[in-house]
């Protein structure tokens, strides 16, 4: 499952945007006792328990001109130059990278640092 699939961000807004007009009455700004709403339970707990963070290629945008990912990886090392040289690859450019290529596997530290950055988008989103 992904967080940032468009499937699912559809059913969530869904969801919210009739949650929120519930909840809405009952708010304290509103005269209510509800003084807060936790947006999500445990955001990255469901992929990190489980063993496996997500690397839906959709969803993260891996391999796409201008996606997520390779975005993340330009931001990170400028150049691919850069980042072939901390990994002893050969990649031409950002968006042939991938987090767990086999031959050339890219360290689990960028991921998951992207990883955490694709949950703030989640979050964001929600918000």
């Amino acid at each position: 499952f992904s967080y940032l699939s468009p499937t699912f961000l559809k059913r969530a807004k869904r969801y919210y945007q009739t949650f929120c007009k519930v909840i809405a009455p009952f708010l304290a700004s509103n005269g209510g006792a509800v003084v807060m709403i936790q947006l999500d339970n445990e955001l990255a707990g469901a992929h990190v328990w489980r063993g496996s963070l997500d690397y839906n290629p959709v969803s993260m945008e891996i391999g796409k001109p201008g996606g997520r990912y390779p975005v993340f990886l330009e931001h990170r090392y400028r150049t691919i130059n850069a980042l072939n040289a901390a990994y002893n690859t050969a990649y031409t450019d950002f968006i042939s990278v991938r987090p767990n290529d086999s031959e050339n596997k890219i360290a689990s530290d960028d991921y998951y640092d992207f990883y955490c950055s694709a949950i703030c988008d989640y979050i964001g989103i929600l918000r």
